[in-house]
C-alpha cells in the first residue's frame, strides 16, 4: 500500500493519511535517543519526553496520531502483552527536522494490585525506564480523529489534560515549519493538577514570540473556580465564555479536545450551556459542528 510522502505543509492539508504500516506480529524495530523527565524529582507524577529513531523512509504519520508500544512479555493469559497506544509529540519531521524520530509525553502508571501493593503499568514502566541504545517494538500509525481536515484558515481552540497535550505539542510544532502566512490563531486551554505538571509550559512560551499562541491553564490543586472548587478546564472554558463563543461562532474555530473522559462530558456541558445562553439550541450546534469537521474529540 503507497502513503503520500510525509512531507511539511499546512497544517490541515489534503494528505492521505498513513495507517498500520506496522502491527504486532511486525513491529518495526526503534532506537531510544532520548529519555528525559519533564517533570521535577520531587513531583509525584513521573512524565518523560522519550524521542525514537526509526530506519530511513521506513515509517511515516501526521500530527494527531498514535503508535503502539509492545513491551514484551507475557500477559496472564500466557499471550505477548499488547500495544499499548500514545500520541505523537512531535511533527511529522520530528523534533529534529530529519523525518527518521518521534517523540513520545508518557507518564509512569502507578496503582495499587490486589494485594495492596504499589504495581507499575508495564508499558508505561518498560518506556519511563528505557535509556538511550535501547531497542523498542513500534506498530502504527494509527487513528483520524485528531488528524485536522481542510478548513479555510480557521483558528484552532485546543482543550487537554495532562498527556492528552501530546498530539497539540505536534500541531504547534508543525505549525513553526509553515511559512508565517500560512499560520492560524491557536488558543489552547491546558488542565494539569500543578504547575509542576503544566508539560512543556517553557516551549509554550518561545513559541509565543513566533506564533498567534494564547495558553491558558486550569490547575486543580491551586486554582478555584467561581464556585470555590477546583478548576478545572470546563470551569475556564465557562470563565471566559464570551470570548470562547466568539472563537467557535464568529470566527469559525475547530475545536480539538483531548485528555481524560470527563474532560470531554465537561467540555460538552459547556458547549451546551453557551448555546443556551445565547438563544440557540446546543444539540443542533454541537450536531453542526460534528458534522463541519470542527468539532474533535479523543479521551481515554
Amino acid at each position: 500500500m503507497t502513503h503520500s510522502s510525509a512531507r511539511p505543509g499546512h497544517i490541515d492539508q489534503t494528505d492521505e493519511i498513513p495507517r498500520d504500516l506496522f502491527r504486532h506480529s511486525q513491529a518495526l524495530t526503534v532506537t531510544v535517543v532520548e529519555n528525559r523527565r519533564l517533570t521535577p524529582a520531587d513531583c509525584s507524577a513521573d512524565v518523560r519526553h522519550l524521542v525514537l529513531r526509526y530506519p530511513p523512509e521506513q515509517f511515516q504519520f501526521l500530527e494527531g496520531q498514535a503508535i503502539g508500544i509492545a513491551p514484551g512479555g507475557l500477559n496472564s493469559r500466557g499471550r505477548p502483552n499488547a500495544p499499548r497506544l500514545y500520541s505523537v509529540a512531535s511533527d511529522r519531521l520530528g523534533d529534529d527536522g530529519t523525518g527518521q524520530t518521534l517523540t513520545l509525553t508518557v507518564k509512569r502508571v502507578r496503582y495499587k494490585g490486589q494485594d495492596g501493593k504499589e504495581k507499575q503499568g508495564i508499558t508505561s514502566q518498560h518506556l519511563c525506564d528505557a535509556q538511550p541504545g535501547d531497542a523498542l517494538s513500534l506498530t502504527g500509525p494509527v487513528g483520524v480523529s485528531l488528524v485536522l481536515l481542510p478548513q479555510p484558515r480557521a483558528p484552532l481552540v485546543l482543550l487537554a489534560t495532562g498527556t492528552g497535550i501530546a498530539p497539540f505539542r505536534a500541531y504547534l510544532r508543525h505549525m513553526l515549519r509553515i511559512p508565517a502566512e500560512q499560520r492560524v490563531p491557536i488558543w489552547l486551554i491546558f488542565g494539569a493538577r500543578t504547575a509542576d505538571e503544566a508539560l512543556y509550559a517553557g516551549e509554550w512560551l518561545d513559541m509565543q514570540k513566533e506564533l498567534d499562541l494564547r495558553v491558558d491553564y486550569a490547575l486543580s490543586r491551586s486554582q478555584v473556580n467561581a464556585q470555590g472548587g477546583r478548576m478545572y478546564v470546563p470551569d475556564l472554558m465557562w470563565t471566559f465564555r464570551d470570548e470562547l463563543w466568539d472563537w467557535l461562532h464568529a470566527r469559525g474555530a475547530t475545536l480539538v479536545v483531548c485528555g481524560v473522559r470527563g474532560l470531554e462530558l465537561g467540555a460538552l456541558d459547556v458547549l451546551e450551556r453557551l448555546a443556551q445562553e445565547r438563544g440557540t439550541s446546543g444539540t443542533e450546534w454541537i450536531q453542526g459542528l460534528r458534522e463541519q469537521h470542527r468539532l474533535r474529540i479523543e479521551v481515554y
